[in-house]
């Protein structure tokens, strides 16, 4: 077993193959989107310094998570986010590196992008390698817009799929406990930052667009909404949803539970990864 580095910089794209069991150092790295409107940061895994990123072809490993790659130099340079080790043969399992998913296809992560989570969940799962011996396993947690992600997805995404990928590579690298992680309950969340009152309008909130992001996903499965579309509405229903909060919570309540400007809308889901998204089934 030799040590190496696993650089994970906030992204969307990894692997499902199988590899020896190594440890691992995991770095999380998250990269602003540009553009007028306020973007969620970008999210992705590597295992190389974020120093050393050489675009547009990258050292192997580079798990995209969504995306393309992200050059070091400038002023929107990765911003580092946690490290922990972890164990490469479940990074490989749950998502498989060196594949640009700007094409995306099939879905990364098993995760149908926009609908079953962003590049926050994807990088989620592939970081759920660091939950080694017990230990929690390391997220994205501090990447820009991500208390929103996690309200509208959950950490690591629709659970229903989640948990068949964890079945999945568990078995595979024979160490099942290396994929414990668990989604923390609502309430849990809504304690810590201390609106534990407000926890039945954020529950109703929260089920409620889910709902309508699956009603999203229904009408694309038909062809009855165009790729790009997909994102352009899920980002309607998450701002429209968040307007509702805005008006049940203070300035203050709403900053604490959701890291983000009270008033400004957020572009979670970016149209341009969607647009490449083989939705129609």
């Amino acid at each position: 077993m030799r040590a190496q580095t696993i650089v994970l910089l906030a992204s969307f794209a990894l692997a499902a193959g199988s590899v020896p069991l190594q440890a691992q150092t995991l770095f999380a790295y998250a990269n602003p989107l540009s553009g007028p409107l306020r973007f969620a940061d970008h999210t992705w895994v590597t295992d190389f310094s974020a120093e050393n990123a050489t675009c547009p072809n990258p050292a192997p490993n580079y798990w995209y998570a969504t995306g393309g790659c992200h050059p070091s130099a400038g002023d929107k340079a990765p911003r580092p986010l946690g490290q922990a080790n972890a164990d490469l043969q479940i990074a490989n399992c749950i998502a498989q590196p060196n594949i640009s998913t700007f094409d995306p296809g099939p879905p990364t992560a098993l995760i149908r992008y926009a609908i079953n989570g962003v590049c926050h969940q994807i990088a989620n799962r592939i970081l759920a390698s660091t939950a080694i011996d017990g230990t929690k396993p390391i997220t994205v947690s501090k990447a820009n817009g991500y208390s929103i992600s996690r309200f509208v997805y959950g950490v690591y995404g629709t659970s229903s799929q989640w948990a068949k990928l964890r079945a999945r590579c568990g078995a595979s690298s024979g160490n099942a406990k290396l994929l414990m992680a668990k989604e923390p309950e609502l309430a849990e969340v809504a304690r810590q930052a201390d609106v534990l009152d407000k926890l039945p309008v954020l529950q109703k909130e929260q089920i409620n667009l889910r709902r309508r992001i699956n009603a999203i996903d229904g009408r694309a499965r038909a062809g009855n909404l165009v790729a790009e579309g997909v994102a352009f509405e899920v980002n309607e229903e998450v701002n429209a949803s968040l307007h509702r909060l805005q008006a049940a919570m203070t300035k203050d309540e709403y900053e604490r539970f959701f890291n983000w400007p009270y008033g400004q809308d957020i572009v979670l889901a970016n149209p341009e990864i969607a647009e490449r998204v083989r939705y129609q089934q």
